[in-house]
């Protein structure tokens, strides 16, 4: 009974799992996807080079992912689907393949759930750099729980090359390459206890894994160096992330005792991930003290909870608390909860034997769900466009208006008007793309810089278009911000007049006579029929 209420619970899942994937081909992309991809367009189309032509806060490992995306899959919404569903097999057959050391009905539990986990949370979490980092450090777990002792010093360096694979995509991904390193090493003198052989090969593993490791961030920084933007990338490094950083998730600047009480605050939420601790208390516990598991299994399950742990650090690490940033927390704590089906041969077909999967079935209930974009499509209404249609209402007017040659600058972040870039394929004006950077941190020297350079950037180039979001996007708000820009406004005033807008938002064209103040009417402002 307990195996066949184990196994119809798990296809159930199994069948939602492949409907939502279904229809989320249908799914548009919003939020970080399609800025992350008119980089990588501007990379492959246009040869610009990230942080000399553009400004940007990532690292480049995130380019490479995406410039393989379009090159592959096109830039399309349906290319962007295939990729991602095509890359979350790719996750969940890796965790199928190191779960199942533990069971077949565990990992294919922990798979599973950690699919609807991810479809769950929409498009708006769809080939975030936190997903996309979860596949290199799942191989990097299968290849440290290899037994295979011949190749076990290159084993080592692989394990640390694809930990620096995930570094590459954010760097504090890394977080718990130490935690696997020194888990490897004790699982190795358990399984060699009291030999030489046991202590004298340590070095060895552990400079081949620091090796392998620092791989992948050397050859980034090779590439930097090739492309003459080490310096422009460690400007931005020592210079803007520290300032940045002190933006909390509601893109307020904190400091001192508020900051630590808000970090406080928002890491014991668990990103809303904290009650899965109910089904994988429960699936630890008959693990470690089933006897139908070896000491080997038992150790992975040890360092499951360990991984559990420090991802849950990693999104304190970063401060803003994201949903996605809590993703590689919530794949740990699947896994952990998938650990309510290991087999009791001691307490099988009893209450006590089906009790943790009744603990796991209430939970995923209370849980889990299908998005809201999903109830939409059931009912037989196709999913809404981005921003309410803002997106494509932009995107249509460049499509019509854009000449060969012209340029067009965003006033933006992620209020969609460089999604519409992307679908008009329209070329970006100055080196920012995104405004932010503008207002926050007002006092400092590099703020001033960049706002400098901006207004030098627009005069140079005088973009034919300039596309100005005023909601639906994320602004700063705290001491030392703004919502002001002198310097830029002028240049609206001046050189440009309103052509086209909607709900929050305007397209300025740059005037045939710049210098004359025009007068903004009503009737100059084309607006869309929702607008």
């Amino acid at each position: 009974m307990q195996r066949v209420l184990s196994i119809g619970i798990l296809v159930v899942m199994g069948i939602v799992l492949v409907t939502i994937a279904t229809f989320s081909l249908q799914w548009r992309m919003m939020h970080d996807a399609p800025l992350q991809l008119y980089m990588a367009y501007l990379i492959e189309h246009l040869h610009y080079v990230p942080y000399r032509d553009f400004f940007d806060i990532n690292i480049p490992g995130i380019y490479l992912v995406n410039v393989c995306i379009g090159l592959i899959f096109g830039y399309s919404d349906l290319g962007f689907r295939c990729a991602d569903l095509i890359y979350l097999g790719a996750i969940l057959s890796a965790t199928w393949w190191w779960m199942k050391k533990i069971g077949a009905l565990v990992a294919w539990c922990g798979s599973i759930l950690f699919g609807l986990i991810y479809l769950g949370r929409g498009p708006i979490a769809s080939m975030q750099r936190e997903y996309l980092l979860l596949l290199p450090v799942i191989i990097a777990l299968i290849l440290a729980s290899s037994n295979r002792r011949k190749s076990e010093a290159m084993n080592g360096m692989a394990v640390g090359f694809f930990f620096g694979l995930a570094a590459a995509l954010k760097p504090h991904a890394a977080i718990a390459f130490p935690l696997v390193l020194a888990w490897r090493i004790m699982d190795r003198r358990r399984r060699h206890p009291g030999t030489p052989q046991a202590v004298s090969r340590v070095p060895v593993i552990i400079g081949l894994s620091m090796l392998g490791f620092l791989l992948p961030p050397l050859a980034l920084v090779l590439w930097l160096f090739q492309k003459g933007v080490l310096q422009n990338f460690f400007d931005i490094a020592v210079n803007y992330w520290p300032l940045y950083g002190q933006l909390t998730g509601y893109h307020e600047i904190l400091t001192g005792a508020p900051r630590a009480k808000y970090l406080l605050m928002n890491y014991v939420r668990f990103g809303g991930y904290g009650l899965y601790g109910i089904p994988a208390a429960a699936g630890v516990c008959i693990s470690l003290f089933s006897a139908a598991l070896t000491s080997a299994q038992k150790r992975q399950v040890v360092l499951l909870i360990g991984l559990a742990f420090v991802y849950s650090v990693y999104a304190l690490w970063a401060g803003k608390f994201y949903t996605y940033h809590w993703l590689p927390f919530a794949y740990f704590m699947a896994l952990l909860s998938s650990l309510c089906f290991v087999e009791q041969f001691e307490a099988r077909d009893t209450a006590r034997g089906r009790f943790p999967i009744v603990v796991f079935l209430i939970t995923i209930c209370f849980l889990l769900g299908p998005p809201n974009i999903f109830f939409e499509q059931i009912q037989g209404r196709a999913p809404g466009p981005p921003k309410g249609g803002r997106v494509d209402e932009i995107a249509a007017y460049l499509k019509a208006h854009m000449r060969p040659g012209d340029k067009v600058q965003p006033l933006d972040w992620t209020g969609g008007a460089v999604h519409a870039m992307l679908i008009a394929r329209a070329p970006l004006a100055t080196p920012f793309f995104y405004d932010v950077f503008f207002y926050h941190h007002l006092s400092s020297d590099y703020i001033q810089k960049m706002r400098a350079r901006f207004i030098e950037s627009v005069a140079a180039a005088q973009p034919r278009f300039i596309i100005q979001v005023e909601t639906d996007k994320p602004w700063v708000s705290g001491p030392d911000t703004s919502r002001e820009f002198k310097e830029l406004q002028l240049i609206l005033d001046t050189a440009y007049h309103p052509v086209f807008g909607g709900a929050g938002y305007v397209i300025y064209e740059r005037r045939l006579n710049p210098g004359v103040t025009p007068e903004i009417a009503d009737n100059r402002l084309k607006r869309s029929p929702d607008g």
